[in-house]
């Protein structure tokens, strides 16, 4: 017999006294008696023992009712004075700590919290290059129509990190341009999570906003003209309304492109029907529109790009594994390592001609990268054969094509493994460098 000794008041705490009886009687269940201290009454099954377990568990219930409103009520107040309500501070700014006269006592690294009860802390700008580029953010969604996603791997093609130190994802970029304190404003209870519920997001009509209480990065106009584009492009459709807005799209232009769903404020992004339909080809099947593209290539093209996703995870958990620090970018192919050099990981697969077969190496690319690591797949495009990596001063040429019988650059930067990222990647002690 196990024995599990607790209090009414922690035991109790759910707002439906039925719960904590259920949990009991699970312990019960499994031959584990739950006794109580600090009680005037024995768990012992008798009548006194389940009225009073009864009325205490009513009581710790309404006490957690009465402790959240309490919090709620302290956490207004010092919002309203001006101080934060808690949460991440947000890309470009940065949490001030200052004791209980106002006095600035230092900023507060991510994940660090204040220690003395009667510290607050206030919003600040951050860094100006992380200022410049929240303000790039709201230009480029705002002024160039761009969407979330092209923005995020926008930013992720530059080697630009994010506030936690990762890639950037299209909720990170939404959430920048909906949120009021970009503007100066102090902000709470965009969500909440009251009595151990589930997270639940408030509408902006609910939220606990203090106007200019800091700096902004940006104006007021800006940030105005960015609310109805992201209300617009991050609604719920159901799988009918987005085909019904292909269907419109595809009567006023005659054809449709993912560069085409994307320039168009009053159409949904273009990845949204790659998520609900498998793919845009899809999508373009469902509302009758021949895109042109034989199947098979479509099929090698989604197969090819699982096939560098997954080498890209290979080669972060192989460098980490060397004690490298790895930034990736799945979508993109982005490799930062230890930030001090970049590298774009491409797939380059095998094209059958009547002729024979060959490889083309495209070495062109909007991301400006220290090194580009392409796999040379098969002949039959299931597994790379071997690898060859172009740095930034050799990519004179666009493309080039490969047959069998060539030697591609004399074999100069062919491998036939990645083991020669491990030795770029790996840090070496000054008693092994001397």
């Amino acid at each position: 017999m196990l024995w599990c000794w607790s209090t009414i008041s922690r035991w109790g705490r759910f707002q439906d006294v039925d719960e904590s009886a259920y949990y009991e009687y699970l312990c019960k269940r499994n031959k584990i008696a739950v006794l109580y201290c600090a009680e005037p009454f024995a768990n012992d099954g008798s009548t006194i023992s389940a009225l009073l377990k009864a009325i205490k568990r009513t009581m710790a219930g309404e006490y957690s009712r009465e402790l959240s409103a309490k919090v709620s009520a302290g956490k207004r107040r010092l919002v309203e004075a001006g101080f934060r309500g808690g949460g991440s501070p947000g890309y470009g700014l940065r949490r001030l700590l200052v004791d209980q006269h106002g006095n600035p006592k230092g900023i507060l690294k991510r994940g660090e919290n204040k220690s003395i009860m009667t510290d607050r802390t206030l919003q600040i700008l951050g860094p100006p290059e992380e200022v410049a580029i929240a303000r790039e953010i709201f230009r480029l969604y705002v002024q160039e129509r761009r969407t979330a996603q092209w923005i995020s791997r926008h930013l992720n093609a530059r080697g630009i990190a994010s506030e936690c130190g990762g890639p950037w994802t299209r909720i990170m970029i939404v959430n920048i341009v909906t949120n009021p304190k970009y503007i100066g404003a102090n902000v709470t209870r965009r969500t909440v999570y009251k009595l151990g519920k589930v997270e639940v997001r408030n509408p902006p009509d609910k939220w606990l906003i203090r106007p200019n209480t800091f700096e902004p990065i940006i104006d007021v106009d800006t940030f105005r003209q960015a609310q109805p584009l992201a209300a617009t492009r991050y609604r719920h459709y159901t799988n009918e309304e987005l085909l019904e807005h292909l269907k419109r799209l595809l009567h006023r232009t005659g054809k449709l492109s993912a560069p085409i769903i994307q320039s168009d404020p009053k159409m949904p992004g273009s990845w949204l029907y790659a998520d609900r339909f498998g793919s845009l080809f899809e999508a373009y099947r469902l509302v009758g529109y021949d895109h042109g593209r034989p199947l098979p290539t479509l099929e090698l093209a989604r197969t090819l790009r699982g096939y560098r996703r997954q080498l890209v995870k290979t080669i972060e958990s192989e460098l980490t594994k060397e004690g490298a620090v790895v930034r990736v970018d799945l979508a993109s192919g982005l490799v930062k390592i230890n930030d001090e050099f970049t590298l774009r990981v491409a797939v380059v697969p095998c094209e059958e001609r009547p002729v024979g077969t060959r490889w083309i190496f495209r070495l062109k690319s909007k991301m400006k990268t220290d090194l580009t690591v392409m796999a040379r797949m098969d002949p039959a495009n299931d597994h790379a054969q071997d690898y060859y990596v172009f740095p930034r001063a050799e990519r004179t040429q666009d493309t080039i094509a490969v047959t069998p019988e060539d030697h591609l650059r004399a074999g100069l930067y062919r491998f036939d493994d990645l083991s020669f990222l491990k030795r770029l990647a790996r840090r070496a002690n000054v008693e092994e460098s001397t």
